[in-house]
């Protein structure tokens, strides 16, 4: 009776609509539509399953149209009602519905979702990696993840990573690790990085050669402005580094200090030429900036601070212009 349990979505011919917040449950069902059964989850959130004949790709909203939603069909586990979250020790709850109405849920709205991520909602993608590490992984996991950004001059100051490592905790861990062990591991990768010795853990690079829509892309730079062959050079660096985070659906940090502190393209000192690259590639559509620095506060369950820090502002590899 105690048990936990949960369903694949893709293989029942469903698609789960799991929003992660509370007061967004009336703005998801303008957006993908009524169904009958609405389950509160043990994070304050909802679970609003739809019929869909084979499931389609599962994917994380949060990037593609900047919501807390995450499309759970193919590929993926919902856990059940009944169950009870491991961190908050709630119950998932089925707040409106029964079990039999699961027979008659309307058919899910792919051209809703097709709106708000700009493509087919339906296509087949590559298999992405996990998107949460469980305990007995998760503080590897992070700290190698630390590790490889400290590593490519991804870090600028002690609250840069500070703001990554409780930023990939909250998305990637589950449960999250202790804030306490988070702010351990940041201090430790950051004395690596003060002293040069960080290096990134040894894994497969996602590289791939810059397409011909990419050079078509970067030849209409106007050349008065800006360098041909650096922002070539900056595109090469960006999607050998970043490429299996791309991939992912995940950004990633351009800060121009501390890649030239770390002469990540070799010889390139000066952080006004990294600017000038980033500058060339966004003109061209080549990557876009999905957000500002942001100021963030850390505090553990009692309330108290544990560091405020600055998250670097973060991109993605655009579809160009």
């Amino acid at each position: 009776p105690q048990a936990n349990w949960g369903y694949l979505p893709g293989p029942s011919d469903l698609v789960v609509v799991d929003v992660d917040q509370r007061d967004l449950l009336d703005q998801a069902l303008d957006i993908f539509g009524p169904t009958p059964v609405h389950i509160e989850t043990g994070k304050k959130g909802w679970h609003l399953p739809y019929r869909f004949e084979g499931g389609i790709p599962s994917r994380d909203l949060r990037h593609a149209a900047r919501l807390p939603i995450e499309i759970k069909s193919q590929r993926t586990l919902v856990v059940g009602w009944g169950s009870i979250h491991p961190k908050t020790g709630r119950q998932y709850l089925m707040a409106q519905g029964t079990p039999e109405d699961f027979a008659r849920l309307p058919t899910f709205n792919v051209a809703a979702l097709e709106r708000l991520i700009g493509r087919s909602a339906t296509e087949t993608e590559e298999p992405r990696a996990p998107t949460s590490n469980l305990e007995g992984e998760r503080n590897k996991k992070t700290f190698a993840h630390l590790r490889a950004i400290g590593a490519g001059g991804g870090f600028s100051s002690l609250n840069d990573v500070l703001a990554e490592g409780h930023d990939y905790n909250t998305k990637h861990n589950e449960p999250p690790s202790p804030d306490g062990e988070i702010v351990r591991m940041c201090k430790s990768v950051w004395k690596y990085v003060e002293a040069g010795t960080c290096k990134g853990p040894k894994r497969p690079r996602s590289f791939t050669a810059p397409t011909k829509t990419e050079f078509a892309a970067l030849r209409q730079l106007d050349t008065q402005e800006f360098d041909f062959a650096d922002a070539l050079t900056l595109l090469v660096e960006l999607k050998s580094a970043h490429g299996l985070r791309a991939r992912r659906g995940e950004t990633f940090a351009i800060a121009a200090s501390a890649m030239a502190q770390a002469e990540v393209v070799p010889g390139w000192t000066d952080r006004k030429r990294y600017m000038g690259a980033t500058k060339a590639l966004k003109s061209v559509g080549l990557i876009a900036q999905t957000s500002g620095v942001i100021l963030q506060k850390w505090q553990n369950a009692e309330g108290n601070r544990l560091a405020t820090g600055r998250r670097a502002a973060q991109y993605r590899f655009g579809g160009c212009k």
